[in-house]
């Protein structure tokens, strides 16, 4: 919907508006000369009336004309060298959020869109950032088509389901979506825009990619490094020149799959012939490939793998623990860490401090409780029952209560409060938080 559909809109149903008030007005004045029951069918057939007129404004209404569309079969031509050569060109009012006004574009023939794309592809390899590698004359105002979907009872911005360099394949996959037969409630349409802007729509630049991708995959030779990327979909990326950065990695829900969040540092794994790294959301190289695994980073700290053992290590690629762990878990409320040693498992805090001895032959998820204390699932050594500890530490966080846990004031840093007698760690924490619930709600207990 433009805006002048939008101006039309907001009229017709203020106008819808006033008459309804018009008519609940001589509504009250019928009912009050002629009687109630007069009064008040005449309110409701009033209303019912006016929703009917507001629903076929909103969604069965025609929709007028919005954009200038090209030609369903446009003559394709090269882009010109030089200005005294251009023909004149096509005008097309984008739908494109980010575009207002009409802009020239062009319709590019097959051969000049690979060129294109393996162009883009290779510039990125080769050091230059989006909106370098994308602003080349050649390719910039090359025409590109979205196949993009629209919740018509929902504010969100449009879905760009696909990208095209030609009308004929846009409309092709408008034509097979299965929202249109949703017509009421979902708009299905083909937006134009210019190559050079796509970058600017995070919903769009995935498709780009994976046709940049496609394209130099099918090249006999490409310069860069490819590197694998792990996460949700594994797929692949390139290094680029210089080896300080990953590019052409934002296809396959890479932004959204293969990162973890820790505060405002978000990471995704990557991996080339001397090991694992991370890298951030522009592509910069924050842990290098050196180790043999290396999780996402909770807390300021992930956890890695360095000669078959494992530690902490932070954004600045220093060990704050080294690795001496046989396994180790991520931190949990940026405080506690499983971790396990030939004796057993056990849990530690940030510093590496015991609160839970490695004792045990396995221990649950970790879950924090009030007063900087938690709570875990354990199984003792040579037994299949299991059984619920409490934990931790003096000097730990500054919500810290001694008077809530006297047992911490002693010495201790864990305690037994279910004893090993449950067949399973599910059953074992349920055991627990019944407990709980019963004891809040003895009489004259809170």
């Amino acid at each position: 919907m433009n805006r002048a559909q939008g101006i039309a809109l907001t009229v017709n149903l203020s106008m819808l508006g006033l008459l309804g008030v018009a008519l609940l007005l001589e509504g009250v004045w019928f009912a009050w000369q002629g009687g109630p029951i007069g009064g008040v069918l005449m309110m409701l057939a009033t209303g019912g009336l006016l929703a009917g007129c507001a629903i076929w404004l909103l969604f069965f209404s025609p929709e007028l004309a919005v954009t200038d569309e090209p030609a369903l079969n446009p003559p394709a031509h090269s882009i010109p060298e030089t200005p005294t050569d251009n023909p004149a060109p096509v005008q097309v009012h984008t739908w494109h959020q980010r575009l207002k006004d009409d802009t020239p574009l062009w319709l590019a023939a097959p051969d000049e869109v690979r060129a294109a794309l393996a162009g883009i592809g290779m510039n990125r390899i080769n050091g230059a950032s989006w909106q370098e590698a994308v602003a080349d004359a050649r390719w910039a105002h090359l025409s590109v088509f979205l196949h993009c979907e629209r919740d018509k009872l929902d504010s969100s911005p449009d879905d760009v389901d696909g990208l095209y360099f030609t009308r004929e394949a846009a409309d092709a996959a408008v034509a097979a979506s299965p929202q249109l037969a949703n017509y009421y409630t979902w708009k299905v349409f083909v937006s134009t825009t210019a190559l050079q802007y796509i970058i600017e729509d995070r919903r769009a630049l995935p498709h780009l990619v994976r046709a940049i991708k496609k394209e130099l995959f099918a090249r006999p030779s490409c310069p860069g490094t490819r590197v694998g990327l792990k996460g949700w979909n594994s797929g692949e990326a390139w290094l680029d020149t210089s080896g300080q950065r990953v590019v052409l990695f934002e296809d396959e829900n890479v932004l959204d799959g293969y990162f973890t969040a820790s505060g405002d540092l978000r990471t995704a794994a990557f991996k080339t012939d001397t090991g694992m790294g991370r890298f951030d959301e522009n592509g910069e190289i924050v842990l290098p490939p050196r180790f043999e695994e290396v999780d996402g980073f909770h807390g300021g700290r992930a956890v890695a793998k360095l000669n078959g053992r494992w530690g902490f290590v932070d954004v600045h690629d220093h060990w704050q623990i080294e690795p001496r762990f046989l396994e180790l878990s991520r931190l949990v409320w940026d405080d506690y860490a499983r971790a396990r040693t030939a004796q057993g498992w056990g849990i530690i805090d940030r510093q590496a401090r015991w609160l839970v001895a490695d004792r045990y032959a396995e221990i649950g998820e970790v879950s924090l409780l009030k007063r900087g204390t938690g709570i875990a699932a354990i199984r003792k050594q040579d037994c299949d029952l299991w059984g619920i500890i409490e934990f931790g530490y003096r000097d730990g966080p500054a919500f810290f209560d001694e008077a809530e846990s006297e047992w911490l004031s002693s010495g201790q840093n864990e305690k037994t409060v279910i004893d090993f007698v449950c067949t399973t760690e599910e059953e074992a924490v349920e055991t627990y938080w019944s407990l709980v619930d019963a004891q809040s709600e003895k009489p004259g207990e809170t």
